[in-house]
């Protein structure tokens, strides 16, 4: 029978499908990405740290229809990313 180490709650960190509406994050640039029709999304299993550090730099919302996302400047989104699911970006702030 196989092992498996587990993971200690002292080390688990949020996600943004685990944020609440209201709440304020920041993420990874890469978990936002375009469907085929341009539409965003956010991963709902990337990180939402309480304050930005490195490359986790994307600042987003939670509201009662999806999220609102300050994009990262510099990060190239491209349209077409095949992935399944996600949760919707419903506004782009500046």
């Amino acid at each position: 029978m196989r092992r498996h180490a587990m993971l200690p709650e002292s080390m688990e960190g949020r996600t943004i499908s685990g944020m609440l509406v209201g709440e304020s994050a920041f993420t990874l640039p890469w978990a936002m990405w375009a469907d085929e029709d341009r539409r965003l999304w956010l991963s709902a299993d990337y990180p939402a740290d309480e304050e930005a550090a490195g490359t986790v730099r994307m600042r987003i919302t939670r509201t009662p229809d999806g999220f609102q996302v300050w994009p990262v400047r510099d990060h190239e989104y491209h349209p077409g990313s095949n992935r399944d699911g996600g949760l919707p970006v419903t506004e782009l702030m500046h």
